[in-house]
């Protein structure tokens, strides 16, 4: 029996510079091949997915908006 994670790649206003978080992204799917993960991502974000990570079929991408999550709209008062 296989296990899949998900996790989303989002850039916007963070803690970190949007480099930062791209190389975390980098180091996390080198390590994908004992398990699945789904990605969610816009198609902004997207593009800084590396196009190798596209080829291993134990990744699967999902573009969808950050505004299209069902807890987008508690959005301002996380913010708050």
């Amino acid at each position: 029996m296989s296990s899949t994670f998900s996790s989303c790649f989002y850039i916007i206003k963070s803690k970190f510079e949007p480099n930062i978080y791209i190389e975390w992204m980098k180091n996390f799917l080198s390590i994908v091949k004992n398990f699945n993960l789904v990605i969610y991502s816009d198609e902004v974000s997207s593009k800084y997915i590396p196009e190798e990570t596209k080829k291993n079929n134990k990744i699967k991408i999902i573009i969808k908006p950050l505004e299209n999550f069902y807890n987008y709209k508690y959005k301002d008062f996380w913010i708050e």
